[in-house]
């Protein structure tokens, strides 16, 4: 055997022992992904208002329409995550149950219901 062919097959040999290895690890990185962050769903109280984002790339509805809760009591408009539910609700108030992202000030929505 000459050292070049020793050295390919100390390559080869080294090449799949590590293969099962990375695939592991990015196995259990996508795994990582998938996993949904636990928070509770919260209630919060406040009317829907109108905004126009003119660059946003996730249009979903008419002229890029996207809707904000405003919540009289922080002062604080949080971004809808469901434009085409939140709609019907424009200038009402209303109750969105949802789970609150704090550092987007946004609020992923489960339910929207009119309060009269």
């Amino acid at each position: 055997m000459t050292f070049r062919a020793a050295v390919l097959l100390l390559l080869s040999v080294s090449v799949v022992t590590a293969a099962p290895a990375q695939q592991q690890t990015k196995q259990t990185r996508s795994n990582r992904k998938r996993v949904a962050p636990k928070t509770k769903s919260q209630v919060i109280l406040g009317t829907i208002e109108w905004e126009y984002k003119p660059l946003a790339w996730d249009c979903d509805t008419p002229n890029c329409d996207h809707f904000a809760l405003f919540d009289p009591v922080s002062g604080v408009n949080y971004d809808l995550d469901d434009s085409r539910l939140a709609i019907r609700f424009e200038g009402k108030k209303v109750r969105v149950t949802g789970s609150v992202d704090t550092k987007d000030d946004a609020i992923h929505v489960v339910s929207i219901e009119e309060i009269k």
